[in-house]
């Protein structure tokens, strides 16, 4: 059986009761030639019906039928980076399709992706997406193609460049003008420039800021790009790690730490030695407002969200990502 041309690649963690809703939107009467990974990351969740991951996935599965649906689990749980690396590694097709398991695809985007891709041999295709606010699920939480009644107008997470991109161009329009969002979502991805960016990223525990990460090497790599205006994704905000529910577990608050660890990797990355970097003095200083953004939002989170009796524990564990020198001059700002 030959490869697919697509692999629709979903990692899970506690969002069981999103994913149901996640794999229907992915099934396409109109493409075929696709795959479809599920990976928990060790996840404990269930949804309304009580199923895990597994039984769910499970559901889907028909004999005979296409798309072929893989599940595989990891035996502990981690983190995004190596996730989606595993995915990566498991998936046959020739580009990659990275959809997060409480979001949703829009219809017809593999085939609209694909096709664009197919046309001109691109390396990235990516498309529109839409956000919306919901922690609750099923079809009454999706946002309809003719309600924009949630997106604000300042929304940039998914910033896509229409038309294309070449070489050079398409890592300085994603890093320095931000004119391409750092999601993996709402984007299909050559396999092969994929595994070239993750050659680049040592195994880490990380689960924000992750796809920044990644995009960041695969952007190095890709040699083409084009932008669509046409809408592929529908992206969930919800009240998770990245927004003001409260934090009262130290496991919860070292995921929200773990953002440090994309830094440490870039920064080592870029220098050579006492003298030389790989990224012009231009992107070197926008690595460096990028780290800044990120340690400020944690240190933010650390003052709003996390509960007293963490307090001490979780100031250690932020000085321990990110430098005790760091945290300090931030937490200055801050007073």
């Amino acid at each position: 059986m030959p490869n697919p041309f697509l692999s629709v690649c979903i990692p899970v963690y506690n969002t069981e009761q999103y994913l149901a809703e996640c794999l229907k939107s992915v099934i396409d009467k109109d493409f075929a030639d696709y795959e479809i990974l599920v990976l928990s990351d060790s996840s404990s969740g269930h949804d309304q019906n009580g199923r895990d991951c597994k039984a769910i996935v499970k559901s889907f599965k028909k004999p005979f039928s296409k798309p072929s649906i893989r599940y595989l689990e990891h035996s502990s749980n981690k983190g995004l980076v190596e996730t989606r690396r595993t995915l990566v590694y498991e998936a046959r097709g020739e580009y990659i399709c990275m959809l997060d398991s409480d979001d949703f695809l829009a219809p017809g985007a593999l085939a609209l992706l694909a096709n664009t891709a197919k046309k001109n041999n691109y390396d990235i295709v990516q498309g529109k997406a839409k956000t919306f606010w919901g922690d609750c699920y099923g079809e009454d939480s999706r946002v309809k193609p003719e309600n924009d009644s949630e997106q604000t107008e300042n929304d940039n997470a998914g910033n896509v460049f229409l038309g294309e991109l070449c070489g050079k161009e398409i890592f300085h329009s994603f890093f320095v003008e931000h004119k391409i969002s750092s999601f993996l979502w709402g984007k299909i991805i050559r396999r092969e420039v994929y595994l070239q960016a993750l050659n680049e990223i040592p195994s880490t525990y990380c689960n924000t800021a992750e796809d920044f990460l990644q995009f960041f090497f695969i952007t190095r790599f890709a040699k083409s790009y084009f932008g669509t205006q046409e809408l592929v994704y529908y992206y969930r905000k919800t009240s998770g790690m990245t927004s003001a529910k409260k934090i009262d577990n130290i496991r919860s608050w070292e995921m929200v730490c773990s953002t440090a660890s994309v830094f440490t990797i870039l920064f080592d990355w870029n220098k050579i030695d006492e003298s030389t970097f790989r990224l012009t003095p231009e992107e070197h200083a926008t690595l460096q407002q990028f780290s800044q953004y990120y340690i400020k939002n944690n240190y933010r989170q650390y003052t709003e969200t996390v509960i007293p009796q963490l307090k001490a524990q979780a100031y250690e564990l932020l000085c321990e990502y990110w430098g005790e020198g760091f945290v300090k001059r931030v937490e200055k700002e801050f007073k």
